[in-house]
């Protein structure tokens, strides 16, 4: 909100230049607003400020109120090893001053922190204390977010179906405490994501459809709607929308919380649509996420190895798209993510059929097709059909 941000500007240039409390608070609040207008900069500027004056004052109840802040504007996944720091220092504090929202919140951005630096454990711990404290709180804004945080899990374990009933009741429980708005990105995305792997590749378009035409729409939705249109066979409008981000620079795509799933469809577009012109600029901004998940939201598209090897292929570097593939396979095995594994199995099997390597192909694409079918995945299934016949 761009009125907002002006106004929390001028309230901060009206305030005395010293330490309190009151203005602590503005200045956590002014780096939240921020986070979305592509001065990033600035949101760290200022928050480290806001946390600086905050540790000065040592008032519990305001470096409290900026570590929640804090965790909802610096959210870019090149910050992690620091969120994650802060998200524990939150967790304590708030435990001492007995602030169970806090605490909450706390396990909430941890769980998203865990996940991306794929610690499947400490995941699954967080999520245990998201669903606990909620059910404590007894609060739907707190209930609507343990939904999402155990979707998450049932998405990697491969439930399609409990996830599809999490996705549904998290939305409904939003528009009842009216916030449909702050869940519907992470609604319609996950959703797109469990069509295109039931086989209902049109459902994945519609809902990239509906996210690409918001008036604040990132690149990562248009960059997903070009992955809908492929996977639903328009190859076309797929390299149309994928030209648009291209022509804007890769490099300047979604500077925000949605940088590296951006980055990661991008990839999948520049493999998927051949363009071996591209691979080292889209390559290069994804290396530094090289060791991380790809999450937005809703949204866990498996491991940055992944992408990495289909460009890698894509690029003729045979040993090291190999090697690329195995590294994936791994960490979704160590994710305990079945669905993800089968469709970097079939992208490895089709890197190896392209290659001559029949057999091991076959083994590859016959994994998936069980996985499809053992998770009534219908995309993966007839994707590792198209594959073996």
């Amino acid at each position: 909100d761009r009125e907002r941000v002006q106004r929390l500007e001028e309230v901060s240039e009206r305030l005395p230049r010293v330490d309190h409390p009151v203005r602590a608070r503005l200045l956590a609040v002014l780096a939240t607003e921020l986070q979305f207008t592509g001065r990033d900069e600035r949101v760290v500027e200022i928050s480290d400020q806001a946390l600086a004056m905050a540790r000065r004052l040592d008032h519990a109840d305001t470096l409290v109120f900026v570590l929640v802040e804090r965790l909802g504007s610096l959210r870019v996944q090149n910050r992690l090893d620091g969120q994650l720091a802060d998200a524990v220092e939150l967790s304590r504090r708030s435990k001492q001053i007995g602030d169970k929202r806090a605490e909450f919140f706390a396990e909430y951005r941890a769980s998203d922190i865990y996940l991306a630096l794929t610690e499947l454990d400490r995941f699954r711990a967080s999520q245990e204390s998201v669903v606990l404290l909620a059910a404590e709180l007894k609060q739907p804004s707190h209930h609507v977010r343990s939904l999402r945080v155990q979707y998450d899990l049932a998405w990697l374990r491969g439930d399609l179906d409990r996830a599809e009933e999490l996705l549904e009741a998290m939305l409904e429980i939003a528009r009842d405490i009216n916030q449909e708005r702050q869940y519907i990105a992470s609604y319609l995305g996950a959703r797109a994501k469990i069509g295109g792997t039931r086989g209902r590749p049109e459902i994945a378009v519609d809902g990239f459809s509906q996210l690409a035409s918001f008036p604040m729409g990132t690149d990562g939705f248009k960059a997903g709607l070009a992955v809908a249109h492929h996977l639903a066979g328009d190859e076309e409008q797929a390299r149309e929308l994928y030209e648009q981000l291209i022509h804007k620079g890769v490099e300047r795509l979604s500077h925000d919380v949605t940088r590296v799933h951006t980055l990661a469809f991008m990839a999948s577009l520049c493999a998927s649509l051949k363009d071996a012109p591209r691979v080292d600029v889209i390559e290069s901004n994804l290396l530094p996420f090289k060791d991380l998940w790809v999450i937005s939201g809703a949204g866990s598209y498996g491991p940055v190895a992944h992408f990495r090897a289909r460009l890698a292929a894509l690029a003729g570097r045979d040993e090291e798209a190999a090697a690329g593939f195995a590294d994936a396979s791994q960490r979704c095995q160590a994710m305990e993510a079945p669905l993800l594994e089968a469709w970097n199995q079939l992208e490895w099997a089709d890197f190896l059929l392209d290659r001559g390597s029949v057999d091991a192909s076959g083994e590859l694409a016959q994994s998936a097709l069980s996985t499809g079918r053992r998770h009534r995945a219908g995309g993966i299934e007839s994707a590792a059909q198209q594959l073996i016949e």
